[in-house]
C-alpha cells in the first residue's frame, strides 16, 4: 500500500516540538520539588443507557495540516466573506491565509463575485474583501453598517461619522470660497444629509493635513493652483473607482431583491399547491381574490426561504387552521352572495307591485319586504336551490296584506311617541306609558294638526303620513351605524342593505322622534283659527283655507308682509326660531283670504322655484322619485312626453316639504288692507 502524502512544511515543526518536549522531561526529572498530583476530575453519572455520543468538536482540527495546494484549491471556491471568517477562526489558519503566498486564493475568491471591481493598488485583497463584505464599522466595530465610503476605503457608522468627519464650510473656512465649494475635487469625502440637503463631509484628519499644506501657499497663487491640480489628480481616480463600486452595489442589491422575490414567490406557490392537495383549493382562491394580504403576508408564507418537506411539516398545522377559519368565512360569504341575488329579485318584484298601487300609498322598501316572513323563508332556503320569480308568486299575492301590516306596525311605533295630552303646561304622557292601543281611534291621533315628528338625520319637522315616505328613514347611513362584523345577522344585513340601496325603515330606532316644539307651534296656529287642537286634523285645517300674515319679517327691508298657508307658516316659524328671530302672525279674514288665493296660480312666476324645490313622481311610474331635471328627462325618454302637465303627467311626491307645495306670497300693507305687489319669492 502506498504511503499517504503528508505536508513537508510540518516536519520542521514536529522536530522542534519533540525537542521541546524532551527538554521539558529532563527539567522535570532534575527538579528537587515534586509536582503535586493532578486532581481527578469528577464526571457526571449517566442516567440513561446507550452508547456514549461522539464528540462533535475538533473534527477539522487537522485541516491546517493538509498540503497547501489542496487547501488553496478548496479555499478558492469560497466567497470573500467566508474566507475572511475562516481566517479569523484560528491562528494557524490565519498564518496560512494572511501570507503573501496565499494571494492567489484571495484573487480567486474575489473573482467568484460577479461584477465586483478589481482590487485597488493601495489595498491588499484581504483588506478589499473586508471593505466590501464585512458589515462592521472600521472605527468602532459596530455591526450591520452598510455605509461604505469607497473613496476613503472605510465603513463608517453614524456616530463615528459625526465624531470623525466635518463639513466643508466648517473645516475649510480659512480658504477662499471657491475652494470650499469645490472641496470634493481636492479632498476625499462622502455625501451626508443635513437638514434635508445632501452635503459633502470629509475626515477631520485629512482636512487638517490639507490646511497645513494649502494655507502657506495662499500668498503664491501659482504654487497654490499647482497644489490644487495635484490634489485633483489624486482624487479623480478614487472617485471614479468609488462610482464603479456604487454601481456594483446597486446591481447586487437589485439582484438580491429579485432572487428573494423569486424565492418568496416559489414558496407561496408551493404552499398553495400543498393546500390545494389537502382540499383547501377553494379557500385559497377566496383568500387570494378577496383578502390577498391575509395569505400573501402571512408570517409563515412570506419568507425568503424555499419550502422543503421538513419546513412544510413544521408550518402545516397553523396554515390548516387558517384554512379552516377561512372556509367558515367563505361559506358565509357565498351564502350571502346567494341571498343578495335573491333579494335583488325581490326588489324587482316590489317595483312591479308598486306600479299597480296609488302614488300616495306608503309602501315598505325592499329591505323591509325581504324581512317579511313569506319572502324571508324563500330567500333563506339552502343555497343549492335555484330560486326564480315563480317561487315568490304566493308571497307577492300576500303583499297587500303585508304592506298593511307593515303600516300598522310603523303607525304603532309612531303612536307610542305621540303624547296623549299635549297641552302647554300639562302632564304629557306618551302612549307607551299607557296600555298599548292600536285601534282606529288611537291611530287618528297621528292625523292631528298638532302631530309633528322630527327626523334626526336631516333635522326637519315632518307630519304624518309624510314620515312614512321620508327618504331618511330608509337611507343608508355609513357614518352613523357601526355594524359589528362578528354579529353575523347584523353584518349580513349591512351587506345586503348596501346591495339593495335601502335599510329597513328606522332600523336602529334613532331616526325619528316626536317634535314637541313644532307641535306647540301648530297648537297655537290651530287655536288662532278658533279650533280645538286636541281634535282638529290637518284635513280640517286645510278645509278652512286659512291664511296667515307674518308681520315680524320684512323681505329685503321693504314695507311688505308675507302671507302663507298654515303648514307653510309653521315651517316658516320653525326656521326663524332656530335663529332666535321672533315673528308675529295674524289670521286673515275671508276677503283677505280670497285676495290671497286668487294669486296662488300655477302660472305664478314663482312656479320655477317651486318646480326646482319639489320632489316629483311620474304618474305612469308610481312611487318613483325625481328632481325637476330628472323628471323631464324621464318623461321624454320613457313616455315621449315633452314638459308634461302637473296632475296628469306628474305630481308632487308625498315626501316634499309642505312649504314647497304653496310658496309664501308677498303683499304690501296699505290702509289695513292687503294690496298685491310684484309677485316674487321672498329672500
Amino acid at each position: 500500500m502506498a504511503e499517504l502524502r503528508r505536508s513537508s512544511r510540518l516536519k520542521s515543526t514536529s522536530q522542534t516540538h519533540n525537542e521541546d518536549s524532551q527538554d521539558e522531561k529532563e527539567n522535570t526529572m532534575k527538579s528537587a520539588v515534586p509536582r503535586p498530583p493532578a486532581k481527578r476530575q469528577k464526571r457526571a453519572t449517566r442516567t440513561t443507557s446507550g452508547p456514549t455520543p461522539r464528540r462533535g468538536q475538533g473534527k477539522l482540527r487537522m485541516l491546517p495540516e493538509m498540503p497547501l495546494d489542496i487547501l488553496f484549491e478548496i479555499f478558492g471556491h469560497l466567497l470573500p466573506l467566508d474566507l475572511l471568517r475562516l481566517a479569523w477562526t484560528t491562528k494557524s489558519l490565519r498564518r496560512i491565509l494572511m501570507r503573501r503566498s496565499a494571494r492567489s486564493v484571495w484573487i480567486h475568491t474575489l473573482a467568484n463575485v460577479p461584477g465586483l471591481p478589481e482590487c485597488p493598488p493601495d489595498l491588499t485583497e484581504p483588506q478589499f474583501s473586508r471593505l466590501a463584505f464585512d458589515p462592521h464599522c472600521h472605527y468602532c466595530g459596530a455591526p450591520n453598517i452598510w455605509n461604505i465610503a469607497w473613496v476613503l476605503r472605510v465603513r463608517v457608522c453614524v456616530k463615528c461619522q459625526k465624531k470623525r468627519f466635518v463639513y466643508a464650510y466648517s473645516g475649510l473656512w480659512s480658504l477662499p470660497v471657491k475652494v470650499i465649494g469645490e472641496a470634493a475635487y481636492y479632498l476625499k469625502g462622502i455625501v451626508a444629509t443635513r437638514k434635508g440637503k445632501n452635503e459633502m463631509i470629509f475626515p477631520t484628519e485629512d482636512v487638517d493635513d490639507f490646511l497645513k499644506q494649502a494655507v502657506p501657499l495662499l500668498g503664491d497663487q501659482e504654487a497654490f493652483d499647482q497644489f490644487l491640480a495635484q490634489r485633483k489628480a489624486i482624487c479623480e481616480p478614487e472617485y471614479e473607482f468609488a462610482e464603479r463600486c456604487y454601481e456594483w452595489m446597486e446591481k447586487t442589491r437589485a439582484d438580491e431583491i429579485r432572487r428573494e422575490s423569486e424565492i418568496q414567490l416559489g414558496r407561496k406557490q408551493a404552499i398553495a399547491a400543498e393546500l390545494y392537495g389537502l382540499g383547501y383549493g377553494a379557500d385559497v382562491f377566496y383568500l387570494l381574490h378577496y383578502q390577498p394580504l391575509v395569505f400573501l403576508e402571512h408570517p409563515l408564507v412570506n419568507k425568503s426561504q424555499a419550502l422543503t418537506n421538513r419546513i412544510w411539516n413544521n408550518i402545516k398545522e397553523p396554515l390548516i387552521q387558517l384554512m379552516q377559519e377561512t372556509r367558515v368565512e367563505r361559506l358565509r360569504f357565498e351564502r350571502m352572495k346567494v341571498l343578495m341575488k335573491r333579494e335583488k329579485l325581490v326588489k324587482k318584484l316590489l317595483e312591479d307591485f308598486a306600479m299597480t298601487r296609488p302614488t300616495d300609498e306608503a309602501l315598505p322598501g325592499p329591505a323591509d319586504v325581504c324581512q317579511m316572513v313569506p319572502f324571508k323563508e324563500i330567500i333563506e332556503r339552502p343555497v343549492e336551490e335555484k330560486i326564480k320569480k315563480r317561487h315568490f308568486r304566493s308571497a307577492v299575492a300576500e303583499l297587500p296584506r303585508l304592506c298593511q301590516e307593515w303600516r300598522d306596525r310603523i303607525n304603532g311605533k309612531l303612536l307610542s311617541m305621540v303624547p296623549v295630552v299635549a297641552r302647554p303646561g300639562g302632564d304629557n304622557h306618551s302612549s307607551s306609558d299607557v296600555q298599548e292601543d292600536h285601534s282606529t281611534e288611537a291611530f287618528s291621533r297621528l292625523d292631528l294638526a298638532t302631530t309633528y315628528f322630527r327626523c334626526t338625520k336631516c333635522d326637519s319637522s315632518i307630519t304624518y303620513p309624510r314620515i312614512l315616505h321620508h327618504a331618511c328613514m330608509t337611507e343608508l347611513d355609513y357614518a352613523g351605524k357601526n355594524y359589528n362584523p362578528d354579529d353575523e345577522d347584523a353584518y349580513a344585513l349591512c351587506r345586503r342593505a348596501i346591495q339593495l340601496g335601502h335599510e329597513p325603515w328606522d332600523y336602529d330606532g334613532r331616526q325619528v322622534s316626536f317634535d314637541v316644539e313644532a307641535s306647540e307651534v301648530a297648537r297655537r296656529f290651530v287655536e288662532t283659527c278658533g279650533r280645538d287642537p286636541d281634535t282638529t286634523t290637518r284635513k280640517h285645517m286645510d278645509d278652512t283655507n286659512s291664511r296667515f300674515r307674518c308681520t315680524g319679517y320684512k323681505p329685503g327691508g321693504s314695507n311688505s308682509d308675507l302671507v302663507m298657508t298654515w303648514q307653510v307658516a309653521i315651517s316658516h316659524e320653525m326656521i326663524y326660531r332656530e335663529i332666535e328671530r321672533p315673528l308675529t302672525w295674524t289670521c286673515l279674514d275671508e276677503s283677505q283670504i280670497a285676495l290671497a288665493k286668487s294669486t296662488e296660480l300655477v302660472t305664478d312666476p314663482r312656479n320655477l322655484v317651486r318646480q326646482l324645490a319639489c320632489t316629483w313622481t311620474c304618474c305612469q311610474c308610481p312611487h318613483s322619485r325625481y328632481n325637476w331635471s330628472a323628471l323631464q328627462t324621464h318623461l321624454f325618454a320613457s313616455h315621449d312626453v315633452f314638459l308634461g302637465v302637473e296632475g296628469s303627467d306628474y305630481v308632487i311626491h308625498p315626501d316634499t316639504p309642505p312649504m314647497f307645495h304653496s310658496l309664501p306670497m308677498q303683499f304690501l300693507a296699505t290702509s289695513g288692507n292687503l294690496a298685491i305687489t310684484e309677485l316674487q319669492v321672498p329672500v
